[in-house]
């Protein structure tokens, strides 16, 4: 049997992107119910009513663990999570020799740990 993504919540990291911008319509034409969380809560709204107004913005900073844990609370509040999708980034590109130990570090917090902690605060 296919696998329905119809009422399935799932939140998009990353929610001001292009990306998320076009997962976001593909889950919607699939039934599920989509909430978009980035930094910029005003990008990430807008980004939110482009595609429809049953779209939900939420703010998360995945560098924040109070603004992991609000996310997290706010996303129970609203029924819990069946899927996460993280398309959150932070640069940290450049050549090797003047990459920062800091900006490695926001990198990796961005795309490793800040949706793993996501994921498991947002579990209950």
């Amino acid at each position: 049997m296919p696998y329905s993504l119809k009422n399935k919540r799932v939140l998009i990291v990353g929610g001001g992107s292009d990306i998320a911008a076009a997962l976001t319509t593909d889950l919607l034409q699939e039934g599920a119910r989509v909430t978009l969380a980035g930094r910029d809560i005003g990008k990430t709204t807008a980004a939110a009513r482009a595609v429809g107004d049953v779209v939900r913005p939420v703010a998360l900073d995945l560098s924040n663990e109070e603004s992991i844990r609000a996310a997290a609370d706010r996303t129970r509040a609203a029924g819990g999570l069946d899927h996460l999708i993280s398309v959150a980034t932070e640069r940290g590109s450049g050549p090797v020799a003047s990459l920062e130990r800091g900006a490695l570090l926001a990198a990796f917090d961005a795309a490793v740990v800040g949706p793993i902690l996501l994921a498991s605060t947002s579990r209950g």
